[in-house]
């Protein structure tokens, strides 16, 4: 599961495909964070769907994966959502422009009225 920007990813319904008991299933979930870094986690053991909760942030894609050879799972009620964007610590340059230009013209005013007097 990829996406476009950061989303956040709240929980999943995780379990076997089998399921008449006679087995469990392990799974791992990895997400890949968005600007760099991943959160991993296994869930072993399952041997019905269960709701797993995860509260992982900025991720930009998740991976599922079988923890042993032959484990067929199935994944449902995938909960996500948009993240915020990270505000920006540095100014944009309209701003700085904007700044610039205020201060350029109070001065060329104070400058004005000091010749004056």
């Amino acid at each position: 599961m990829t996406g476009p920007a950061p989303f956040d990813l709240s929980s999943l319904d995780l379990g076997p495909v089998n399921t008449d008991g006679s087995g469990s299933v392990a799974v791992t979930v990895t997400g890949d964070i968005f600007g760099g870094g991943t959160e991993s986690e296994t869930f072993s053991g399952l041997t019905t769907s269960t709701t797993e909760t995860l509260n992982w942030t900025s991720l930009q894609d998740i991976t599922l994966s079988e923890g042993g050879v032959g484990d067929e799972f199935g994944v449902d009620n995938i909960i996500v959502s948009a993240s915020a964007p990270t505000p920006s610590a540095v100014p944009e340059p309209g701003t700085m422009l904007l700044l610039g230009t205020g201060l350029l013209g109070t001065l060329t005013a104070a400058g004005r009225r000091s010749r004056k007097a």
